[in-house]
């Protein structure tokens, strides 16, 4: 376990079984206030001689989620379960998405709001893997919060973001879309370059993400 310090977060190591473009911060949007004392003590986003083990897992979690842009998320609802890629933002620990309101996700989030979702590279060697595993609950956006979201994911994305430019089919594909929230709770961070099923928690202080 990671010694407590002033962050909003701390780390728990285990053992695991088994084997674009961006905005400029690593923590995406405004998400640098959920790490701030290391974060402002780190020019550039590199980690500094003196960091902790919790400052230098939450760079490497904010940079692997700046990095990547689909998640894979996992939804329950009267059907079952459902697995479904999308597209995300993130500030903080924070992802932000788009969907119909009539895919199967998303009616299985207006029955049951809890989701967990994965984002990792795609890599032929088990030594290389890298990933994020999560949980926590989803809404729908409306209001300031969807122009948030609206902002975030225009700066991850551009072509969302000037839909003066964007093709016709973009501009009507856009406006029967709701916007959405997954607020983590739990977050694992996999590194097989550290070890084989070598696994990190990053344990979230409670209301960080919204600092």
């Amino acid at each position: 376990m990671g010694q407590r310090v002033a962050l909003p977060v701390r780390t728990r190591h285990e053992r695991s079984a088994g084997p674009p473009q961006a905005s400029s911060h690593p923590l995406g949007g405004q998400a640098h206030c959920a790490v701030g004392a290391f974060m402002s003590a780190v020019p550039g986003g590199a980690p500094h001689e003196g960091a902790t083990a919790d400052a230098r897992l939450a760079l490497r979690v904010a940079q692997h989620l700046q990095r990547l842009h689909v998640a894979t998320l996992a939804t329950v609802g009267p059907d079952g379960p459902w697995a479904a890629a999308v597209f995300y933002a993130h500030d903080g620990w924070d992802l932000y998405f788009l969907s119909s309101p009539t895919s199967r996700h998303a009616v299985n989030l207006a029955h049951e709001a809890r989701a967990a979702a994965t984002i990792q590279a795609d890599h032929a060697d088990w030594p290389g893997i890298q990933g994020v595993q999560l949980e926590g609950t989803v809404q729908p956006l409306s209001g300031n919060a969807e122009a948030r979201a609206r902002d975030l994911y225009g700066q991850k994305f551009p072509l969302v973001g000037k839909l003066a430019q964007a093709p016709a089919a973009i501009v009507r594909a856009l406006a029967k879309v709701r916007w959405y929230r997954l607020s983590t709770s739990r977050l694992y961070f996999i590194d097989n370059t550290r070890g084989f099923g070598h696994r990190e928690e990053l344990v979230l202080r409670a209301g960080a993400a919204d600092t």
